[in-house]
């Protein structure tokens, strides 16, 4: 009977023992996917700034204002640890200002309100979805900027934001940043389901 209480005793130590082991390895990668999700947003909020600073002649224009309330309010979001939700759509609806003060700016259409750039949401609103084929030979509808759209229309590739995952450089997609897309793309399926890593970093 010992023998047979040793050895029961040998496999409780042991699935104990991977129990622990996976807890923390899956606490790593939630903690993790929390900090890439946080960087992206605090990326996003600082570039909002950067081109309100750009935009200092168009103080006048009641889009600046709406756009610099919106960079405020993305700030305040960020800095209270908020949803990343009540982030991106802060970051989305400034982002969206500030294309309406440069096309009054510049005499052109005022754009549409879309989900932003898929390929980069720091690039403002899309201009239209387009087919793009993303490496690896699959066909997607993605929402694009003017910019992308048109590298894409030329067979350029278009210009990706990029992390660090795994020790190499990936598009932010293929990271654990479900939640970042969700926040930002709720509305665009295709656009969703590029995020097909499960992250649990709901909140900042």
């Amino acid at each position: 009977m010992v023998w047979l209480y040793l050895t029961l005793g040998g496999v409780v130590l042991v699935v104990a023992g991977w129990y622990l082991w996976a807890r923390r390895v899956a606490a790593r990668a939630a903690a993790g996917a929390k900090k890439r999700v946080h960087d992206l947003v605090t990326e996003d909020v600082a570039h909002l700034g950067a081109e309100l600073e750009t935009l200092i002649g168009a103080k006048a224009d009641p889009h600046y204002t709406q756009a610099r309330r919106a960079y405020e309010s993305a700030e305040a979001a960020l800095a209270r640890s908020q949803e990343i939700e009540t982030v991106a759509e802060a970051v989305a609806e400034g982002n969206y200002e500030v294309a309406r003060v440069r096309a009054r700016r510049d005499g052109r259409r005022l754009p549409e309100e879309r989900v932003p750039c898929l390929f980069d949401p720091r690039h403002g609103p899309s201009s239209s979805d387009v087919l793009w084929t993303e490496p690896g030979g699959r066909r997607r509808t993605v929402p694009a900027c003017a910019e992308d759209a048109e590298q894409i229309s030329t067979g350029a590739e278009p210009s990706i934001r990029k992390v660090e995952y795994d020790g190499l450089q990936v598009p932010y997609w293929k990271a654990d940043t479900q939640a970042y897309g969700q926040a930002y793309f709720a509305g665009h399926q295709d656009a969703l389901t590029m995020f097909a890593t499960t992250s649990r970093a709901r909140s900042l």
